[in-house]
């Protein structure tokens, strides 16, 4: 598997392969230009100097020492014609003889071309041996004496600058693979340090298990993007250490709950089968049946707050508040008869899961039914569900732990704990907010907020 590393240092390295050909061309193509402009600046003034000599002097006076002697030794030769094109003169050396050359760039140039261009030899003496190619740079300068007009053609063999031209650029491209080398060293230095802490972070989320979710992770302080991963794994960790405590928690007091039933239910099996009497084994079968009916009860609880996560969200649809209410109190009624209410009721949509929303409304009724011989009364509007009761209401200390799991302040009533806890639960999923308005003989009142 590729690691965040390698691909880091992927495209680091071809992003300087990139920036690094294009600053190359672009120094290559400065270099070459310059040098070409150089050249033919030190072309065009030996040049005109000797049109200055040519200008002072008549032809015939000048010979190639007294040339050398005002004009000045180079490696430049110089060829003079007249207007018909014919050679009037040239200063050069006998192996440097490019006579046929100067003509063929005089006639270049009067046909239109630049005074100042390149010619192979090859191109003039050998057209088949391009091996041999010995470039020229060449200028030719017209100029007017004594009202005649002569052409003075420049050459220059091209050899130096080219051998100078490459041993600059092989310079260019060594100093830029010495800094490209030596920069993707130091980004591989810096990029190391820098994903340190990360690796420092696997390697100790590694140590975290079942029995050491106390564990929290510590790197070096390197930036505020690290500190702040750290402190998001911290707190996730803290999280899943604090989930786990309350599952363990509630798979225990679940476990306590669900043994005390089966416990009466032994016993009075136990008792049925030593008993001869009919009626006493029918009081312990139907002991049996109660319990029996209070464990479903308490199974079919855990198991609906099993379907209280957050995956539900994605399955919402639109629920008609008010016919669900209809209908879950046509189901209570029968249990309790001319006790339940419905003082108003107005058409409420929201998106969530009917059958939780169904259950949560439920659980309140139920709970305002068994903790009072009075009337319940349901208050639906746009804004919020109320459920009044007229019991005997509850005090700080109830109100303070009455969403907990399996609390309950009252043994002699029926149930688990588990109602209030569910409501809330499922409140929350459906971003509503339950709020109990209660005080010792006063009622309660509990008010399920919808969203805005």
């Amino acid at each position: 598997m590729k690691t965040i590393k390698f691909k880091i240092m992927l495209w680091f390295t071809t992003m300087l392969v990139i920036s690094f050909m294009i600053t190359g061309w672009v120094v290559y193509r400065f270099q070459v230009s310059d040098s070409y402009k150089t050249f033919d600046f030190y072309l065009k003034a030996s040049a005109n100097k000797v049109v200055r000599y040519l200008n002072s002097t008549s032809f015939k006076s000048i010979s190639f020492q007294s040339f050398l002697n005002n004009v000045g030794a180079s490696n430049i030769s110089y060829y003079l014609f007249d207007k018909e094109k014919n050679q009037i003169i040239s200063f050069t050396s006998e192996e440097d003889n490019d006579s046929r050359i100067a003509k063929l760039a005089l006639e270049r140039f009067l046909s239109g071309s630049p005074n100042t261009f390149t010619m192979e030899k090859t191109r003039v003496l050998s057209p088949e041996n391009v091996q041999q190619s010995n470039p020229k740079r060449i200028l030719v300068m017209p100029f007017q004496k004594n009202k005649n007009e002569y052409y003075l053609v420049a050459i220059r063999s091209m050899e130096e600058f080219n051998a100078t031209v490459s041993n600059a650029t092989i310079w260019v491209w060594v100093g830029l693979t010495t800094v490209f080398t030596t920069t993707i060293l130091v980004g591989y230095v810096i990029i190391s340090k820098a994903l340190k802490p990360i690796e420092m972070m696997a390697s100790q989320i590694k140590n975290v298990k079942a029995e050491n979710l106390f564990f929290r992770i510590k790197v070096p302080k390197f930036g505020s993007e690290i500190e702040t991963l750290e402190t998001s794994i911290n707190a996730a960790l803290s999280r899943i250490e604090d989930g786990v405590k309350r599952i363990e928690l509630f798979s225990s007091t679940a476990a306590h709950e669900l043994r005390t039933p089966i416990s009466v239910i032994k016993s009075d099996a136990q008792l049925a089968l030593l008993k001869k009497s009919g009626n006493k084994s029918r009081s312990a079968l139907e002991k049996i049946i109660v319990k029996t009916d209070e464990m479903s009860k308490l199974i079919d609880t855990l198991l609906t707050l099993t379907h209280v996560r957050e995956d539900v969200v994605r399955k919402f649809t639109s629920v008609d508040l008010s016919e669900t209410i209809v209908e879950l109190v046509e189901e209570l009624v029968r249990r309790y008869p001319n006790r339940i209410e419905i003082k108003s009721r107005v058409d409420v949509i929201v998106k969530g899961d009917q059958v939780l929303l169904k259950e949560m409304i439920k659980n309140v009724v139920e709970n305002a039914c068994k903790y009072t011989s009075g009337k319940v009364r349901l208050l639906l509007n746009t804004e919020c569900l109320m459920i009044s009761d007229e019991g005997l209401g509850m005090d700080d200390k109830t109100l303070k732990n009455v969403f907990k799991e399996f609390f309950r302040e009252r043994t002699d009533i029926p149930g688990f704990g588990l109602g209030l806890n569910l409501v809330k639960r499922i409140a929350l999923l459906h971003n509503m907010n339950v709020n109990i308005k209660s005080s010792p003989k006063s009622g309660t009142d509990v008010g399920i907020d919808f969203p805005t």
